[in-house]
């Protein structure tokens, strides 16, 4: 089991997609979707789409979609290769009582080496499958 460098590329607890989402991104198509969804859903916000080489890396992504107060949270704190495949650790945090009421939108964007094996999201220790929630 071998620990996988990655690079935040964006990370939010405000400006995510509505609906919650495990997204594998390897082609810069799928990259402007993604990023498209984003400032649609935030048109007030100026969201730039960072460079990708999609020949030799590729994005994950994870989307809480709306949470009721604003202590919400996400993160991809680690990427390992066990057993022929990828798998995206997240950590997720859970509204404190005392926090402002407004909705949150929490989403985490990382780009990593390109991998077209199986990909795995691991939350709370529940396996998540790269196709669920799309």
């Amino acid at each position: 089991m071998g620990l996988i460098p990655f690079q935040t590329l964006r990370k939010s607890n405000h400006d995510g997609p509505v609906k919650p989402s495990c997204e594998v991104i390897r082609t810069s198509d799928e990259l402007k979707n993604f990023y498209d969804l984003l400032d649609y859903e935030n048109p007030h916000r100026d969201i730039i789409i960072p460079p990708v080489n999609f020949d030799t890396e590729m994005v994950l992504a994870v989307a809480r979609g709306e949470c009721p107060t604003e202590g919400y949270s996400v993160e991809i704190e680690e990427i390992i290769e066990h057993e022929g495949k990828l798998i995206a650790m997240i950590y997720e945090i859970n509204s404190e009582e005392g926090i402002q009421t407004a909705c949150s939108y929490p989403y985490h964007a990382v780009k990593t080496a390109r991998y077209d094996g199986e990909i795995e999201f691991r939350k709370n220790g529940k396996l998540k499958s790269e196709t669920e929630n799309k």
